[in-house]
């Protein structure tokens, strides 16, 4: 997703391509290094912002799916962006198994809302948690 978005641009000037490259480049990793999924992936109705379908089975479906990417992919770490992804990837983690280490950032999307301080010493907390993970691991 992020490469499309950097090749065809639009989407990728906004604030949350913005803030999650700014992050990867603090963390010291490259673009190119990292694979940008979603853990709910899907379609639904109405603005494509706020949360997806919470059934039972739509959430077990998505975790197979994100599971079988994580099997492809071999990761060495898996950081999801908000409090819901990693609590979900948790889940998948107990079902699937899927042997990566999990660490959970904020979202960039709600950076403004949730954070006091200056935009750099937020990005430099993101990314210090990114660098620590990888360090442990």
């Amino acid at each position: 997703m992020l490469r499309k978005a950097q090749r065809v641009g639009g989407e990728f000037s906004e604030p949350y391509w913005r803030r999650l490259t700014d992050i990867v480049d603090r963390a010291g990793l490259r673009t190119e290094e990292i694979h940008a999924t979603n853990v709910l992936q899907g379609i639904k109705s109405g603005p494509a912002a706020g949360a997806m379908p919470a059934t039972r089975t739509y959430v077990d479906q998505c975790l197979a799916y994100l599971n079988e990417q994580v099997r492809i992919i071999g990761p060495r770490l898996l950081v999801t962006l908000g409090e819901t992804s990693t609590s979900l990837c948790r889940t998948m983690r107990r079902d699937y198994r899927p042997g990566v280490p999990i660490v959970g950032i904020m979202h960039p999307s709600t950076r403004p809302l949730n954070w006091g301080g200056p935009y750099e010493s937020w990005v430099q907390r993101q990314a210090a948690t990114i660098r620590e993970a990888l360090d442990c691991h």
